[in-house]
């Protein structure tokens, strides 16, 4: 009889070795990977920054417990490195929000980001002002920081929100945040 193969067991085992990996190896055996995805980034015509295991090192901790397998990273880690991120449109608004509360929250975190400056750029202290930033509002904190997170990843789904920011670096996160309150007014308010 044919054998039964498990592919959910095998990324489990998988994912259970990468864990065990020392991080000098996990670099050198992840590293082509994200290579690899930031390349066709840049094949599409984006702008993108060469990963190199400096860069890749302090990235690690966000996402090994997440990477099933070792090509899982590009994916998971590229928008570090491209420089000109798409944002879609649909994908910035979140479903309670209209166009309109999406550019004052992006407006209104991009000066919590600014107000806090580069010397307190950290994700400890990226938090607590978002948040208190929407119970002012009554806004949830969902919806805020998934505005926030497509605004500089273009993505729904990425590592943790604060360590990704940080990651990204201040300056990128608030041009990332002022081009996407752009991308926000510009959607068609529905009437």
């Amino acid at each position: 009889s044919g054998a039964i193969f498990d592919a959910e067991r095998l990324e489990w085992l998988n994912g259970q070795w990468i864990r065990r990996l020392p991080q000098a190896e996990l670099i050198e055996r992840a590293l082509p990977f994200l290579l690899r995805s930031v390349e066709a980034a840049a094949a599409e015509g984006h702008e993108v920054r060469t990963p190199t295991p400096d860069a890749l090192a302090p990235l690690l901790p966000m996402v090994i417990e997440r990477l099933p397998r070792l090509d899982a990273i590009g994916p998971m880690l590229d928008f570090v490195f491209i420089e000109d991120i798409e944002v879609d449109p649909a994908l910035l608004v979140p479903k309670r929000w209209d166009a309109a509360t999406t550019v004052t929250g992006l407006s209104e975190a991009t000066q919590v980001v600014e107000a806090l400056g580069e010397v307190s750029f950290e994700a400890d202290e990226l938090e607590p002002p978002l948040r208190a930033l929407c119970e002012e509002h009554g806004w949830k904190v969902g919806d805020l920081f998934m505005a926030v997170r497509v605004a500089i990843t273009g993505r729904k789904a990425t590592p943790p929100l604060f360590d990704v920011m940080v990651a990204i670096g201040y300056e990128n996160t608030v041009i990332r945040l002022k081009a996407a309150q752009a991308i926000a007014a510009a959607i068609p308010s529905e009437e």
